[in-house]
């Protein structure tokens, strides 16, 4: 028995061992790959790298990362690789980004590209957090494009921001696809007060608008509602 808990002990060790070994040869690999990528081929690689989850990736990625110089798609492709990659050091350089664009955006019409761009900003604070972050994505709720207003929402949902709560409550008030992007956010934060507009979503008459609120309820615990919901789909009663 000592034998047997022994050699899956050294696998188990092995194995571990080989996970981050494999990361960083991967890391090597698309490092060596972007030095010498161009245009849409250099995109792809730091995508790639964002879903590595290596802090080195995040570190040779950051220096990259300068949206009043560079072109709007390879600064979408560093802030979403970077949000994914959940650097904190990534912080400060991506709010100064998003106060660089939204001084543009009061002087002129953005460009669709710097809109997406935007929006990808907010996705990355929410992924990332941190007081700096939250305090955006709170102004990010009263934004002209709804774009940007539901990715606060879902950041904030993310960092389970109380702060947040009656914001989107009001917000979830305007139906379709806003208001399941506000129940998932309130099932994520899910104090008392979540409780009682989730449970309002429950009771609309299309079957289809019930699946963010029954997830919300979920994600707090109150099985009785998703139960409810779940009977409802298969029909059993």
């Amino acid at each position: 028995m000592y034998r047997i808990f022994s050699r899956v002990l050294v696998a188990a060790l092995l194995l571990a061992a080989a996970v981050p070994a494999s990361a960083r040869n991967t890391v090597n690999k698309l490092l060596k790959e972007l030095r010498a990528a161009k245009g849409d081929e250099q995109i792809r690689v730091i995508r790639a790298l964002g879903r590595t989850g290596q802090g080195r990736a995040a570190d040779e990625l950051l220096p990259l990362l300068d949206i009043r110089k560079d072109s709007p798609r390879r600064s979408t492709a560093l802030v979403e690789a970077l949000g994914v990659l959940r650097a904190k050091k990534a912080l400060e350089p991506i709010i100064a980004s998003w106060d660089y664009l939204d001084s543009v955006r009061l002087q002129m019409d953005l460009t669709a590209q710097l809109q997406v761009l935007r929006s990808a900003v907010v996705e990355a604070l929410g992924q990332i957090g941190g007081e700096g972050a939250s305090n955006i994505l709170m102004e990010g709720l009263d934004d002209p494009d709804q774009g940007v207003v539901e990715k606060a929402v879902k950041g904030l949902g993310r960092l389970r921001e109380r702060k947040a709560v009656e914001a989107i409550i009001a917000l979830s008030a305007r139906g379709g696809n806003m208001a399941q992007t506000c129940y998932e956010a309130l099932g994520a934060i899910g104090n008392d007060r979540c409780l009682a507009p989730l449970e309002k979503g429950m009771r609309s008459e299309n079957p289809m608008d019930q699946v963010a609120p029954a997830y919300g309820l979920a994600l707090m615990g109150k099985i009785p509602f998703a139960c409810s919901f779940s009977q409802f789909v298969t029909g059993k009663t």
